[in-house]
């Protein structure tokens, strides 16, 4: 008596007093064919198993097969997005702030989400970024934001601190014409087909580059930007090229991610910490004039440069600098004035940076990652 068949995500049946395993729930499969786990598999999620047992992909949504135009993290965020081929997106992970923009609001958190969740836009998306609790895309030349906005990063223009849920997109009033985006850690920074830059958020640390350290919670423009060819947003420091190459920074330089010289930043950031600096406008980055892609890590900002070569500055404590040596905080003198080029490092044609990592993506195929590896970043034991 009080013997239970009882199977993970599956019905258990008793047959001649011997428990068996019986139907699978919806969605799940015995794909190992041992009983004792039951219906071990999640069919739609799982890439070695999506719809059916032994159906492989490389992204799982919805026990479907999809390609991937673009997959989003950044060095501030617990979730994920990927932008499908076709023009719809999905997200994981933490949703606790509502940053997975399913429509349905976080009620105890913490609520993580394993498998991709469709994102509630009805439009084709053409480009997202991920904050650390927020997230935002480009539709139709407009700009939808989504998860925490606490500090404006959802250009929303609500009052500060706006502790509401939005799960669900929300479109930023009086933005069109956006080509592309970037998300810093509690801050957006979108740029338009006219080459301007508009920045909405927290800016403590002068990372929106308006001359003051004002958060604002609804769009602004940047001034003095004309020319912008690609933008992106560390945790509190932005860097833009402009069509000529020449790369521009503003923000938060403690850890010198800006690749100027201190006395150059020399603004005070915080009240409590007035040997911080920051720069609250952007400054031009002395030696960066041949720039074509950046990426911009916690603490730290990487370039590619013609011809085919990469230099990084800030923070280095753990190698994310790839100068070869770990140096606890990085100087001007020794990252940016020296790139390097190792042997067999081809074209790169991607340059992303995690919080402690940066990886380049070759034309050839092949990637290269270096810097933090504690949690497996580098993709190597």
């Amino acid at each position: 008596c009080g013997v239970a068949c009882s199977y993970a995500n599956a019905q258990g049946v008793c047959s001649a007093g011997t428990c068996a395993l019986g139907a699978c729930s919806e969605g799940f499969a015995d794909c190992n064919g041992d009983a004792a786990d039951g219906c071990e598999v999640d069919l739609r999620t799982s890439t070695a198993h999506c719809g059916a047992c032994g159906n492989a992909c490389g992204l799982c949504a919805a026990g479907k097969c999809v390609a991937a135009a673009a997959l989003v993290s950044s060095a501030h965020s617990d979730f994920t997005c990927a932008l499908l081929e076709d023009g719809s997106l999905r997200c994981w992970g933490d949703g606790s702030a509502n940053q997975l923009g399913s429509g349905t609001a976080c009620a105890a958190p913490p609520c993580y989400r394993h498998e991709p969740v469709v994102v509630a836009i009805p439009r084709v998306v053409s480009a997202v970024a991920t904050g650390a609790e927020h997230a935002c895309a480009v539709s139709e030349g407009k700009v939808l934001c989504w998860g925490s906005n606490s500090d404006g990063q959802l250009g929303l223009g609500s009052p500060l601190p706006d502790n509401s849920p939005y799960p669900t997109p929300r479109e930023v009033p009086g933005l069109l014409d956006v080509e592309a985006l970037s998300a810093g850690a509690r801050f957006t920074v979108v740029q338009t087909r006219a080459r301007g830059l508009t920045g909405f958020g927290a800016n403590r640390r002068g990372q929106l580059a308006l001359g003051n350290r004002l958060s604002q919670s609804q769009p602004q423009s940047i001034g003095g930007v004309v020319s912008a060819a690609a933008v992106a947003a560390g945790s509190e420091h932005t860097c833009y090229r402009n069509a000529t190459g020449q790369l521009h920074c503003s923000g938060n330089n403690e850890q010198f991610a800006l690749g100027v010289e201190a006395s150059r930043a020399n603004q005070q950031c915080d009240l409590l910490a007035s040997n911080t600096k920051c720069s609250y406008a952007f400054l031009d980055v002395p030696g960066q004039t041949t720039t074509v892609s950046i990426a911009a890590g916690a603490n730290h900002t990487c370039v590619t440069r013609q011809p085919s070569s990469v230099a990084c500055t800030g923070s280095n404590e753990l190698g994310q600098l790839g100068t070869g040596g770990a140096t606890g905080v990085g100087s001007v003198a020794q990252s940016f004035t020296g790139s390097f080029v190792p042997a067999g490092f081809g074209d790169t044609i991607q340059l992303v940076a995690g919080a402690r990592h940066t990886c380049a993506l070759q034309r050839d195929g092949a990637l290269w990652c270096w810097g933090a590896n504690g949690e497996g970043e580098l993709g190597t034991p």
